[in-house]
């Protein structure tokens, strides 16, 4: 059964994935509005960092957006998020994601797409917070 911070985790995650999609189609009305008109070439888009309370936007050029985009990057306001580096994973390595056994698939945010070796055919995002290399020693032990 998950706890409190796995439920918390998944809605940060949720909300996150939410906001990404939000700024994806502000960045296509953006392009709209440019080619319409000549309108301002900065554009208002809101924090990814996921916090319930959080309303901050910033401010980017449409090609500033891109690059944060092509680098699956989050849009992040001053101060916003968790800038710690994501471990240092390839895909097909061995994890435990949540104490669980798993295979790393790729990051996705501040998460991670992980394939659990009980549930092989069906990835889950989890928390890089609750994500961990498996060490050579337990690979060894791993099913």
């Amino acid at each position: 059964m998950p706890g409190k911070a796995d439920l918390a985790g998944d809605l940060r995650l949720a909300r996150r994935s939410v906001l990404v999609e939000v700024n994806a189609h502000i960045r296509v009305a953006a392009e709209r509005l440019a080619q319409a008109s000549s309108v301002s070439s900065v554009w208002e888009f809101m924090c990814e960092c996921g916090a319930a309370d959080c309303r901050a936007y910033v401010r980017l050029t449409l090609a500033q957006y891109d690059a944060f985009a092509l680098h699956d990057r989050r849009i992040l306001a001053d101060g916003h998020g968790d800038r710690s580096r994501p471990p240092a994973l390839r895909p097909k390595d061995r994890v435990l994601a949540r104490g669980r056994p798993a295979v790393f698939v790729k990051l996705w945010g501040d998460g991670a797409v992980v394939r659990f070796d009980d549930e092989p055919l069906a990835p889950k995002v989890v928390p890089l917070g609750q994500l961990r290399p498996l060490a050579d020693t337990e690979r060894a032990e791993a099913p």
